[in-house]
């Protein structure tokens, strides 16, 4: 049998289920300890881990092995059909859904060479992603722009990338970690008038654990670029370099 790179498991009303691999139990207690640590600021993060259902995926090679691509959509298609991704994305009710990627075998020189990764990784998840899915229609396509949203199997998410290396406080994690969060839960989260308050809660805790600092590239969906938002890095000026999605141009 042919040994896979990435594995995946779900997790329903606290239960670990469908889990591939013992890495995922392990890590899934980690990544809780870390989530109701005093410096993370996401209660969004603590509610999902409270009662909520999430999917942890942990891929055992690196984001520019272009072997990555497909197994990592495949375990992200496995896992939002677990959790029913398609159905609760056109309901009214709040549905917290989160899929979190490990990659216990990266490392990055810098924060600037995490972004560059992402994107690496990024453009193959799309290539492939593509030939299964068309891009999630209420999302723009170009990363340039504020509606961007990263879609993969039809779903658009917001995706921060935590390591070791992050300028963020908030973003630093022990082994690089991608939360995949659809914006799906965010609509919800307006609808039930919900957003403003947990957004405002999330950055004043930001600033408390980083001495009133709070990178200025955060913004809401729609006022300015989401991408930039990914990698988080210190710079101010956001230049990914070649990325399939530049050359779509604004829809």
């Amino acid at each position: 049998m042919e040994k896979k790179n990435c594995y995946s498991g779900v997790i329903k009303n606290g239960l670990l289920q469908n889990i591939e691999n013992e890495e995922i139990s392990s890590w899934n207690e980690r990544i809780r300890n870390f989530v109701f640590s005093s410096t993370f600021p996401c209660i969004g993060a603590q509610r999902l881990f409270r009662s909520f259902e999430y999917g942890i995926i942990v891929c055992n090679k690196k984001f520019k092995d272009d072997v990555v691509a497909p197994e990592f959509c495949e375990n992200i298609y496995k896992v939002q059909k677990s959790l029913n991704y398609k159905e609760i994305s056109q309901s009214l009710d709040l549905n917290f859904r989160s899929i979190i990627v490990l990659f216990p075998k990266q490392t990055f020189l810098s924060e600037e060479d995490a972004e560059t990764s992402l994107w690496y990784l990024y453009r193959n998840v799309h290539k492939y992603d593509s030939t299964h899915y068309k891009w999630d229609v209420g999302f723009n396509n170009y990363i340039y722009s504020p509606s961007f949203g990263m879609s993969i199997g039809g779903i658009a998410h917001f995706t921060p990338l935590l390591h070791p290396n992050a300028s963020s406080l908030v973003r630093q994690f022990e082994i690089p970690m991608l939360i995949l969060n659809p914006h799906f839960v965010f609509k919800q989260l307006r609808n039930k008038g919900y957003f403003d308050e947990w957004r405002n809660v999330i950055r004043n805790k930001e600033k408390e654990v980083q001495s009133g600092w709070i990178n200025p590239k955060l913004s809401d969906h729609g006022d300015s670029l989401e991408a930039s938002q990914y990698a988080l890095t210190n710079e101010m000026v956001f230049d990914i370099g070649r990325c399939p999605f530049t050359g779509k141009g604004k829809e």
